[in-house]
């Protein structure tokens, strides 16, 4: 919502009464029985001069001032409490501002709780019923994306949608947004068929009321293809990748932001199916285009780079790798400073270059900081924290520290246990993480109870045939087999050819490890995989 002239103006002389002015006054003075002089000039040049808070507030935060934004968001809701009362919609776009930099500084919690304080107060004044209540849930809803709790995500999205589609119709555009974040939610729960209905519906809406050729018809090809991809249909996610690139071409120009993301796009999933020569082109333009727009020193700059050295180290050349990886870190130190999430993801990524090549003293340290960082500021939740966890556990066991690697995992596991639920997927990823590792420490019944657990998570999250369901299953296979139970580790092994080929269809043996599968199973039979 945003504020008439008159209750700006209310505001304001608020905010500058109690915040601007701040002339000290003697009780009993003259001035303490009467308005302060300079109080009252201050105030009518406020109300005749000064935007709205709201307005420059997100301004601000639009240019990355977060702190600013929510000075200025602090200070307009204890304004709008002042002047209307704490459960005034006056209050309500402060509230999402003061969210919105909650979630910037990824405080989920407490940006969950202003966002159920905004939506109590709308549903109060306005009724359950009101668009405005729906668009609150949506935010909601993001958040609770952010926290793992897709489930709840499903839940405020829908009903959302019902909101909309019962004050808007069942063909508005304000809706295809709101399908676009349900089918995110059921993505990330592995519900894929729910996913590719609620995004084919937004998707359609959009080509109807903007044309075949919008930017955010774009974006919903981006977000289908997305789900595709994450089904392993490779076919159709490069064909919806590829129209949205060409959308995007034609609307805004070669040489686009917009289009470079594009590219990214395509690139990525070139790279996941193995194809990294029709990758590298693709990455190389994107990163072009955005030097060219932002400079050299931009945080888009140090995303694409992180790409090219991931991509650079799977076609074995190592020392391109290290170079961009560095040059990523370096961009992304200078933006954000040594301790943003950023940074973390960067190191992490160097660090695995010298995992690879054998540097595990190098990769080390670069880990310890990378950890010391996410412990710091993002919580057990966040997905940089279990791949950064992984990582320092390998630098650990090839350096000859396994029980120092299984400490690590171990203490990470038991908190995440006790803060997040099972099927969250940072504590399923946590659980894959632990048994692996005791696999490699030959603790294959510690490792198979691990891998049982995570088996059953997985298989109610996605169902049985799922790629990250026949991880689970492989690992399984791998402690039966260590453990002498032959013919179960045969029949797991089986089962995880028959999922890759499901999914991967004809191009599972170009995809990274996913032939690895058949590979082992033919190890196991013929006595020699240990």
């Amino acid at each position: 919502m945003r504020y008439t002239h008159c209750q700006t103006a209310a505001v304001l002389i608020v905010l500058t009464a109690v915040t601007l002015i701040r002339t000290p006054v003697m009780q009993g003075s003259p001035e303490s029985s009467a308005e302060h002089p300079a109080a009252a000039a201050a105030t009518n040049t406020a109300v005749q001069n000064l935007p709205d808070l709201d307005s420059t507030a997100q301004s601000y935060y639009d240019l990355g001032n977060i702190a600013k934004a929510r000075e200025l968001w602090q200070v307009g809701l204890q304004g709008a409490e002042q002047l209307f009362g704490s459960n005034s919609l006056a209050t309500t776009p402060f509230l999402g501002g003061l969210a919105r930099c909650c979630e910037s500084g990824r405080r989920w919690d407490s940006a969950a709780f202003l966002l159920k304080r905004a939506l109590a107060i709308k549903e109060a004044s306005l009724g359950r019923d009101h668009v405005e209540v729906a668009f609150a849930l949506r935010h909601l809803g993001g958040v609770y994306q952010l926290q793992g709790d897709y489930e709840g995500a499903a839940a405020v999205y829908t009903r959302s949608i019902a909101i909309l589609e019962k004050t808007r119709g069942t063909e508005h555009l304000d809706l295809a947004l709101g399908l676009t974040c349900l089918a995110d939610a059921h993505q990330a729960r592995g519900h894929y068929g729910k996913a590719l209905a609620a995004s084919e519906r937004a998707l359609a809406i959009r080509e109807r009321e903007l044309g075949e050729n919008h930017p955010d018809v774009a974006a919903s090809l981006d977000s289908l293809a997305s789900i595709c991809r994450a089904k392993g249909d490779y076919g159709r996610a490069s064909a919806l990748y590829r129209r949205s690139l060409s959308i995007r071409e034609k609307w805004f120009g070669m040489d686009h932001p917009d289009v470079a993301h594009a590219l990214c796009s395509v690139a990525a999933l070139q790279e996941e199916q193995g194809n990294h020569d029709a990758a590298l082109p693709l990455y190389e333009r994107s990163l072009a285009v955005f030097e060219k727009k932002f400079g050299p020193a931009h945080a888009q700059v140090a995303y694409v780079l992180g790409c090219l050295a991931s991509l650079q180290l799977n076609l074995g050349h190592y020392d391109r790798a290290v170079a961009l990886s560095q040059r990523s870190l370096s961009i992304n130190e200078k933006l954000f400073g040594p301790d943003c999430h950023e940074v973390a993801s960067a190191l992490a990524g160097l660090a695995r270059i010298h995992l690879i090549v054998g540097d595990y003293a190098e990769a080390l340290g670069l880990l310890r900081r990378a950890h010391a960082i996410s412990e710091k500021h993002f919580g057990v939740e966040d997905p940089m924290a279990t791949v950064i966890e992984n990582s320092l556990a390998s630098a650990y066991f090839n350096l000859g520290e396994g029980p120092r690697a299984i400490a690590l995992l171990e203490r990470s596991h038991e908190i995440r246990a006790k803060l997040l639920k099972p099927e969250h997927p940072q504590f399923v990823r946590s659980t894959d993480n632990l048994a692996s590792f005791y696999c490699r420490c030959g603790e294959s019944e510690k490792a198979a109870e691990l891998f049982r657990s995570s088996l059953e998570i997985k298989e109610k999250i996605y169902g049985k045939e799922h790629i990250e369901v026949a991880y689970s299953v492989w690992g399984l296979a791998h402690c039966y087999h260590a453990l002498g139970r032959s013919e179960e580790a045969t029949s797991l092994f089986q089962r995880c050819v028959t999922i890759n080929e499901k999914v991967l269809g004809n191009q599972s043996a170009a995809v990274g490890n996913s032939s690895f599968p058949a590979k082992s199973l033919a190890e196991h039979r013929n006595g020699s995989w240990a």
